[in-house]
Order: structure tokens, then sequence, then C-alpha cells
């Protein structure tokens, strides 16, 4: 999938109608014989991104949105909020730099089962492992090592 040079808010505005509230864009033209103006845009890319295609270009739909709310190309990387990648909403979205972003994509929290049978919160940061303590599931043990990960990382 080919993604192009983001079109300006102009020349989006004249094909795209977006909706802040749900996230949810909506052609204005009729890209094809399928597909109708007033019909919901775009489809889903490998990575499980909403991505909109027109006229040989595919464009991924929280960057347009960034574009048709905020009038600008967003120069760095788009964080869905809550970690759903179709998600669209403009207050799901915001800017992060590269390494805060790769910070979010990794979950550094590990949870080991034990010989004991529990589950150990563990998270790094830094280079410096954290470890908080052992759980009887690996879910509680997961939930506290991200709470804790989110807490020191400001997330």
């Amino acid at each position: 999938m080919l993604y192009k040079t983001l079109p300006s808010y102009e020349d989006l505005d004249e094909i795209l109608s977006y909706d802040e509230e749900t996230g949810i864009f909506t052609w204005k033209v009729s890209p094809s014989r399928a597909v109708k103006a007033g019909d919901i845009a775009g489809g889903f890319n490998i990575n499980g991104y909403r991505v909109i295609g027109y006229k040989g270009n595919v464009w991924l739909e929280h960057r347009l949105a960034w574009v048709m709310s905020v009038g600008e190309d967003p120069i760095k990387l788009i964080d869905h909020i809550d970690a759903n990648r179709s998600n669209n909403r403009i207050d799901n979205l915001r800017l992060l730099d590269y390494s805060r972003n790769l910070a979010r994509a990794f979950d550094p929290c590990c949870c080991a089962q034990q010989a004991n049978g529990r589950y150990q919160a563990v998270y790094t940061l830094d280079n410096t492992k954290y470890y908080l303590g052992t759980y009887d599931t690996k879910e509680e043990a997961s939930r506290v090592g991200r709470t804790a990960r989110k807490e020191a990382r400001g997330i």
C-alpha cells in the first residue's frame, strides 16, 4: 500500500466530510461506481489502521482527521490515546515525538510465572527494571505493571 503526502485541508474538504465526534469520514463525491457520495469512506490496512484511498493515493485516516480538524499536516506522529487504531475521533488523537510513541507501542510490562505459581509484575524504565511484587493471576500482574509504567512515563 502506498501512502502519499497528505493533501491540504481545502483539497480534502472538496471530497470528504469528517465528523470529529464519531471520527467517521464520509464521501462528498462518488469516488467509484460502487461508492456513492454520503457513503462511509475507507477501510482497514493490514496493521489495523483505517485508510482512505482516492485516485491512486492512500492515506491514514488519523492523519487526515488531524488535517481536517487542525488545518495542517501533523509533522509528528499521531497517537491513539485509547490504543484503538480505528478510533479516529479528534479527542482521541494527540501528537507524540518518536521516542514517546515508541514507549507506547511496546509494552515493557513483563509477567513471568515464578516457581511458586504466582506472576511477577515488572516494567523497565531507562534501562532499570522495577519489580512490583507477585500476583495470583497473569492479568492482575499485567494490570499492575502497565499502570505503574504509565504513571512513571506520564502517559
